[in-house]
């Protein structure tokens, strides 16, 4: 604890004050992140290795001490759907505290956990320190979960144990490497061989959970809200929860202010697995993948695999924070895998964002960190289908609309039965919140300006007609959105200094290519003329890549945008890619 002392110490001191006084800052066994042990010594007390001596006995003491309360678990580091109290009657999250110290009848202990966390946040780096060292020990038994087998609130827990140093869970330990990249001393290569390279996932648009928390109720909990099913059967309530709203002057966008929106599980797998709790067809994404990978005793879930997952709702512009974080988790996940540099798998929009990630690196960085960028599925030219969920929506575009889909009702991907579901009306607005989505809109260096995308009874539009496209849909924040998220970014140039790129893409796919509206644009369903693609994106975006240097093309006939995801022919390009020297 005295780590979470000298890191408020330095956070509050100049920056000339640490310049001319500290050296350095040796943090051993630090719990940043909080740990599960807390939950149980106030449940159940702790005697602190007297093994002859009841915790029991030690419970009121230590439910007295205000410092334990400021060690709870950090709700960032664990996932609203990770229980870590199991109970008879109910089970509780580390996101479920208040109602955890109401169950064990220590209202107290919520109290003291508001007043000495308030302040402190440990997610900030001790800046300004010319040398951060993190020490910690790891591969000893950690409590995990407590499992409570009957109402007693006099019973030891039975214990399921995870990684740590035996009293400080290893997310917890890890913290200040993963956030504010301190030099890690461990074991590093004691998890890898030299001719194997761990892998992290990047997810595209709806790759990744969402969960949703009422504001206005102390008592409300996180609850997924990406993707479950429920929220589909009244679309109303989902859209208005999901929703953003945009302001154009800041070029930002905000949530609903009753709603607390997060995407957890950063450097985990599980959110971008299964994008729903259950471990079923309807919500699988990246699970093939991992599922592969995992056979091989070197990959294992959240040491040599893992997930970096996002708000897609947005585009790079306003989660910049995504940059900084993706390069301290391959940073540490080359130190944790015997200095093995990291294979990148990206899909959809998720390329996007990769490829503006690895534009920002240096030469020197990239050439020691990154062996491998696999691009799948790379909307780099952007998409006609953009156009048609502007202005009729299309039940999401990319994977939202796989997922509403399949998840709704298991039909083959070639059948539009979204529609019989779900109007895809009654999205648009939610649908036109987003910036991700003018993001990919077409770019007007693939499509010639005679060659129309819209046609209506009114006008026919271009993709060189945005400005007016957006004014008659009496929708211009779209066209404001677009300028916003675009800038900066030029996909037709190489992620340069990465040893291998692959692009791989489907084709002979039916790809809407034109719109054709007949009466009651915009508020009707077009019909479609289509070309070559991979049913999302046309093949004139997917060939982008083909002007980068240095790069193979891997063309997946009949590799459709999401399904390619469980494709036996990319999944073995990931393994060879990522067992190979």
């Amino acid at each position: 604890m005295g780590n979470l002392y000298t890191h408020s110490f330095l956070r509050a001191q100049t920056s000339a004050w640490k310049r001319k006084y500290v050296k350095a800052y040796i943090a051993v066994s630090s719990p940043f992140g909080g740990t599960v042990k807390v939950p149980k010594t106030c449940a159940s007390g702790d005697n602190a290795g007297a093994y002859f001596v009841s915790p029991l006995a030690f419970r009121r003491l230590h439910r007295s001490f205000p410092s334990l309360t400021f060690m709870a678990p950090d709700p960032r580091l664990w996932s609203p759907n990770e229980q870590v109290v199991i109970t008879p009657k109910r089970n509780y999250s580390v996101h479920e505290m208040r109602q955890f110290f109401d169950y064990i009848n220590y209202t107290d202990g919520y109290h003291m956990m508001e007043a000495t966390k308030a302040g402190h946040d440990f997610f900030e780096g001790p800046t300004d320190v010319e040398e951060v060292y993190c020490v910690y020990g790891t591969g000893v038994a950690t409590m995990e979960q407590l499992i409570y087998t009957s109402s007693s609130q006099d019973e030891i827990p039975q214990v399921v144990e995870g990684d740590g140093d035996g009293t400080v869970n290893l997310r917890s330990l890890e913290f200040l490497v993963l956030i504010f990249g301190a030099i890690s001393f461990r074991p590093a290569d004691t998890l890898s061989t030299q001719d194997k390279h761990p892998v992290i996932l990047i997810p595209g648009d709806g790759g990744c959970r969402a969960y949703a928390r009422l504001k206005t109720s102390s008592y409300s909990t996180p609850r997924l809200l990406w993707l479950a099913l429920k929220d589909f059967l009244v679309p109303s309530r989902f859209t208005d929860i999901f929703g953003l709203k945009f302001d154009r002057k800041l070029n930002k966008s905000y949530d609903n202010e009753n709603y607390e929106i997060t995407f957890p599980g950063w450097g985990d797998t599980y959110s971008v697995e299964y994008l729903d709790e259950f471990p079923h067809l309807f919500g699988s994404y990246f699970s093939p993948i991992v599922s592969e990978l995992v056979k091989d005793p070197f990959f294992k879930r959240n040491i040599s695999v893992h997930g970096a997952p996002y708000d897609f709702r947005r585009a790079p512009n306003e989660n910049q924070w995504f940059q900084k974080a993706l390069s301290r988790l391959i940073e540490d996940t080359y130190d944790r895998n015997g200095f093995s540099r990291v294979v990148l798998v990206a899909h959809s929009m998720g390329n996007l964002y990769t490829h503006s990630f690895l534009r920002a690196q240096t030469s020197a960085w990239k050439r020691k960190y990154v062996k491998a960028y696999i691009a799948v599925s790379g909307p780099f030219g952007g998409t006609v289908k953009v156009s048609k969920t502007i202005v009729s929506d299309d039940v999401g575009t990319g994977s939202i609309r796989y997922h509403i889909k399949l998840f709704i009702f298991p039909i083959p991907e070639g059948e539009n039965m979204g529609a019989f579901i779900v109007n895809p009306l009654s999205l648009r607005g939610m649908e036109r919140s987003f910036p991700s989505i003018p993001f990919m809109a077409p770019d007007p260096r693939l499509w010639s300006p005679n060659e129309t995308i819209i046609i209506t009874p009114k006008r026919n539009y271009t993709v060189h007609d945005y400005s007016q496209f957006y004014e008659d849909l009496n929708y211009t924040d779209g066209y404001y959105m677009m300028e916003a998220t675009k800038a900066g970014h030029d996909f037709f140039e190489s992620p340069t200094d990465v040893q291998e790129v692959y692009c791989v893409y489907g084709t002979q796919l039916a790809t809407m290519e034109q719109l054709i509206y007949t009466s009651s644009f915009p508020d009707e369903l077009p019909k479609f003329v289509t070309g070559d693609g991979d049913g999302t994106v046309n093949l004139r975006s997917l060939e982008v890549c083909r002007r980068w240097s240095n790069v193979n093309h891997v063309l997946l006939p009949g590799g459709q945008h999401r399904v390619i995801l469980r494709d036996s022919r990319l999944i073995q390009l990931v393994k060879r890619v990522a067992t190979s020297v």
